[in-house]
């Protein structure tokens, strides 16, 4: 893949800006065939934000609207949003010279890819970063409830890649984001060039989160998370996001962060309440052939140390890297020593 280059760009017409994705005053583009020949790449569209037809609660919509114009490609039922860090193809003496591409899955579900920009970009002078909305959050469509699950998220991944021809990417997923990326490289495994697993597990173990959660927080944050774990509700996981999301790491939250994410509630609920609890990527996971990077924090609450070493132990000739005084997304915690082992992980042969 040269870059991430779709068939046709549609504008929706006064949302877009003079320069938005095509000819200069007009914010147009006409359809042009797809470099690759006989494959054609779905339609991405360029909307302002506040004509999207799909279904937002208020806040979400309010701060969505501070997109200009998105960008978004049909995937079977439902359009996903999309965004992108770096060139694919850069100069170099008398040619171009093409860069990895990383596909970006953010955690979740019921959040967006906004929360791995901050620390994720820098990578940009090595690869082409390409963030995605899941189904149903943030900048994607909603979709239906019933297509909120792993099975229907790890298909779209790869329909995803496969209507912008991304070859052989990277997949970098971050805790939710990395339940998907393991299913694509063990379902479609000539997909995924290497994987790279930041704060995940095959599966989750309540029993070892309630252990470390009263480790780090005490026998009232192991309360609130078992009642939100036995029994999810919007009550419950709104008092397990106040009282045991602090617990996530050990550096002080930056508020921006939650702030500024497109939140989907009901997608999270509908997560916890069902398939959560019953997930099992083990059984598949030793289908994984492309090299395969797994970090993970000693104090991280929810997968824990003990999870990153099934999983490690369970995943052929993968490598485990443990962060010491860092939690949920070692980034969060060590982002220099972190941004530096991705990067050597992505440029090494």
């Amino acid at each position: 893949m040269d870059s991430v280059r779709p068939a046709s760009l549609v504008c929706s017409g006064a949302g877009c800006g003079p320069w938005s994705l095509g000819v200069p005053g007009t914010g147009c583009r006409p359809s042009r065939p797809s470099v690759s020949g006989s494959r054609r790449a779905a339609s991405v569209l360029c909307m302002p934000a506040g004509r999207v037809p799909d279904r937002r609660p208020s806040a979400s919509l309010a701060r969505s609207r501070a997109y200009s114009h998105a960008m978004r490609v049909q995937v079977g039922d439902v359009r996903l949003y999309f965004d992108v860090a770096g060139m694919g193809l850069v100069p170099d003496g008398p040619g171009m010279r093409q860069r990895p591409v990383v596909v970006c899955l953010h955690g979740g579900p019921g959040f967006d890819h906004s929360m791995l920009k901050p620390y994720l970009a820098p990578l940009a002078d090595v690869a082409q970063l390409v963030f995605l909305d899941h189904r149903g959050n943030g900048r994607s469509g909603r979709s239906t409830p019933e297509r909120w699950n792993l099975d229907t998220w790890i298909d779209d991944v790869h329909a995803f890649c496969a209507a912008l021809e991304i070859e052989r990417p990277i997949l970098l997923g971050q805790s939710f984001g990395s339940f998907v990326a393991l299913g694509v490289a063990a379902r479609y495994p000539e997909l995924a060039g290497k994987l790279i697993v930041s704060s995940g597990t095959g599966r989750i173990r309540f029993d070892r989160a309630l252990a470390m959660i009263e480790s780090l927080g005490g026998a009232d944050a192991r309360q609130v998370a078992a009642r939100n774990f036995e029994q999810t509700t919007a009550e419950t996981q709104n008092e397990y996001v106040r009282v045991c999301l602090p617990l996530y790491n050990p550096s002080p939250p930056d508020p921006d962060v939650l702030a500024r994410v497109v939140r989907r509630q009901e997608v999270s609920l509908h997560f916890w309440q069902n398939e959560i609890k019953t997930f099992d990527l083990f059984p598949e996971v030793g289908a994984i052939r492309c090299p395969t990077l797994i970090m993970a924090g000693e104090l991280d609450p929810i997968t824990t140390v003990a999870d990153a070493q099934d999983l490690a132990a369970a995943i052929p000739g993968s490598r485990l890297e443990l962060f010491a005084d860092a939690g949920h997304g070692v980034f969060r915690d060590k982002p220099n020593e972190a941004t530096q082992m991705i990067r050597r992980f992505i440029l090494a042969g």
